[in-house]
């Protein structure tokens, strides 16, 4: 990127949000933060009111607003994608707004793009699985971002998969999580007195209260995070397969929660976060046999499970075959 153009870029990156740190234009642009301040100086002497706060960061006068951006071509594909994806993804409401903000993007691009655009949008599609709580009438996705924001008391009607029972619940909402082709709510349940992760399609008879909460000891919600992947909601799997089980899982690695993956020379180390270890070891007996489970040991109880139930049904059909 020549100076010109990452002139201009820093000129839109202090415009999308209040106060802009140095380091944050360095790491975007890898350059030094020497450079970054230069860059600032000409910007100021070609006129551009930019304040700038000790310790804090740079900022734009409230009164100076860039004209409309005009996007790229490669920055209209990639919004198309990402409007795709969003919309899939989520529920009704939050996939009408990615719509009307895709509408108004589109307006703005030039005829050529816009032309792009429209092939795209009917040569690309993105389906959800059957086991995904994508295309929900209503996930509450926009209620939670806005009690996110304001840290707002919830209360809700759960129903917990394990026990069959529908509880009310009141929590302090922390994050938005979408793993395992699910959307999830973590937040500090005030029955519980600790963090725990709900999944919003098992939700109903949502209320927003007026109540409001202060943010709790961010340590201890880093622990809750690290700790998740052990407390039975999700599991992460470890494998490592020979290259020639590549072939069987393709694609559908991407449905059964794959988060990355790593050389290992012969073999290839993959990583899932699982919801379902049933689920994930009926997927996995066409490559078994070309893979080894490195964590965790209930999977491998699984597997072993799996292939007694195979033992036994050829075994109970075995009479039929020799008459």
């Amino acid at each position: 990127m020549n100076r010109i153009d990452r002139l201009s870029a820093i000129l839109i990156q202090l415009q999308s949000k209040k106060v802009v740190k140095a380091q944050e234009i360095a790491d975007r642009f890898e350059i030094s933060l020497r450079t970054v301040y230069r860059d600032i100086r000409s910007l100021e002497e070609a006129g551009v009111p930019i304040g700038a706060e000790a310790g804090v960061g740079y900022f734009l006068a409230e009164y100076y607003r860039l004209p409309p951006v005009q996007f790229t071509a490669e920055q209209a594909r990639a919004l198309l994608l990402a409007g795709k994806l969003g919309a899939t993804f989520s529920d009704k409401q939050i996939s009408s707004e990615i719509d009307e903000a895709l509408m108004k993007i589109k307006s703005i691009l030039q005829n050529d793009t816009q032309d792009q655009v429209s092939q795209l949008e009917e040569k690309v599609q993105i389906y959800s699985t059957g086991n995904s709580s994508a295309g929900h009438e209503s996930l509450f996705l926009s209620e939670f971002q806005q009690v996110l924001l304001e840290k707002r008391i919830l209360t809700f009607e759960y129903y917990s998969y394990y026990s069959g029972e529908v509880t009310a619940r009141e929590v302090e909402p922390v994050s938005l999580s979408f793993y395992g082709n699910r959307w999830h709510l973590i937040a500090y349940s005030r029955k519980r007195e600790d963090y725990r992760d709900f999944r919003l399609d098992r939700m109903s008879k949502l209320v927003l209260t007026p109540d409001f909460f202060k943010e709790r000891d961010p340590e201890v919600y880093q622990k809750y995070l690290d700790s998740l992947v052990y407390q039975g909601e999700v599991y992460k799997v470890v494998l490592h397969l020979k290259r020639e089980a590549l072939r069987n899982i393709g694609e559908q690695k991407y449905l059964y929660g794959w988060t990355s993956e790593k050389s290992l020379g012969e073999t290839v180390e993959m990583e899932f976060l699982v919801g379902s270890l049933t689920r994930f070891s009926k997927w996995m007996l066409p490559f078994a046999a070309n893979a080894s489970i490195i964590s965790p040991k209930l999977l491998q109880d699984e597997m072993m499970v799996r292939v007694q139930e195979l033992v036994d049904h050829f075994w109970k059909n075995s009479g039929n075959l020799l008459t």
